[in-house]
């Protein structure tokens, strides 16, 4: 690749993203506010990609059915409470309570109406919230399948792999996670952003200086990569023709999703049912990935199956159980493990 282009390009959508969803800090706001005043090609790129992201706004809200009937159950019973308080006081006392007669009422009023209020902006706020984390995981996805293409343009016909010795494993038991070393190349090579491989969901920022590019040939312990790349570890038992498949039907043939569920904070998850979806958002009301497509779509999947013959994407072939060695059946078989 001749220069850093891609990854820029990357850089600055990811950081349009986050302008239009106010996730910036604040003096990065303002300055990236003043850059789109000043830069009327900046300012048509940003509306490009701002317009999807707005339909945010029209999303649906399911608060909960009986929120109103507690509400008011509420208030009555504090009325009720009120009234035989005021018949127990007396005579001296209930005279000299009844000439405000209206603040416990008023008071009661506006207590529902602040309960009625911050009950639906707290269900209202957390949904805008995982949904702004789904929208950005998912165009962080397509700014990985940017610097896929443009691999793939300096090396054709080719995902980004490194040489395998015999038998190695995805999976490193003693470190607990899986081997990257595939995925760090296009991070490597400056083909993406490593602040792309971080989903805003898990809220945390995945920095490598130019001497973690120098020195490294996976991502540091310390780096939380939360997104799961094809596995390539069975690549050495097909033949380059049979490699070729994988290419046929690029629309079905996922290369990357949000998290796989055979991981988890403890390590591998060594049984899969077919219900698993990635842990990335659990939150939502329906929970489902987003997953790349060699073609370089990224849609929104709430079951982890693609292409005509419902492959699972977190599966090797039929397994159901997994010891950290499992390889895709056939090199068009998505498994997204690292």
């Amino acid at each position: 690749m001749s220069d850093n282009q891609p990854s820029d390009d990357n850089s600055l959508e990811l950081q349009m993203i986050e302008y239009c969803l106010g996730l910036l800090p604040e003096q990065e706001h303002k300055q990236f506010a003043r850059r789109l005043s000043e830069d009327a090609e900046l300012r048509a790129r940003y509306q490009e990609l701002s317009d999807p992201l707005h339909t945010l706004n029209d999303y649906h809200v399911e608060v909960p059915k009986d929120l109103r009937g507690r509400i008011l159950s509420s208030s009555r019973m504090s009325g009720l409470i009120r009234r035989q308080q005021e018949a127990e006081l007396p005579a001296k006392e209930k005279r000299s309570r009844l000439t405000l007669p209206w603040v416990l009422r008023e008071f009661s009023a506006a207590a529902a109406a602040i309960l009625i209020i911050l009950s639906t902006w707290a269900v209202t706020a957390n949904h805008a919230r995982q949904q702004q984390y789904k929208a950005l995981c998912g165009s962080q996805l397509a700014g990985m399948g940017t610097g896929l293409a443009n691999y793939q343009i300096d090396h054709p016909g080719q995902l980004p792999q490194i040489r395998l010795a015999e038998g190695d494993s995805w999976y490193d038991f003693d470190k607990k996670k899986p081997r990257r070393q595939h995925l760090f190349l296009l991070v490597k090579m400056k083909y993406v952003d490593p602040k792309l491989l971080a989903c805003p969901a898990a809220k945390v920022r995945l920095t490598l200086t130019p001497q973690d590019l120098d020195e490294l040939s996976d991502f540091p312990d310390s780096i939380p990569v939360t997104y799961s790349f094809q596995n390539l570890y069975g690549d050495h038992k097909f033949s380059e023709e049979q490699r070729r498949q994988r290419w046929a039907h690029p629309a079905h043939m996922a290369v990357m999703a949000d998290q796989t569920p055979l991981l988890s904070n403890e390590g591998l998850q060594p049984v899969l049912s077919p219900q698993s979806q990635s842990p990335n958002h659990r939150t939502l009301t329906t929970e489902g990935q987003n997953v790349l497509f060699l073609d370089g779509s990224a849609l929104w999947k709430t079951a982890p199956l693609v292409g005509p013959q419902e492959d699972n994407i977190w599966q090797a072939g039929q397994l159901d159980r997994y010891h950290g060695n499992e390889v895709p059946s056939r090199p068009d078989d998505s498994f997204l493990t690292n």
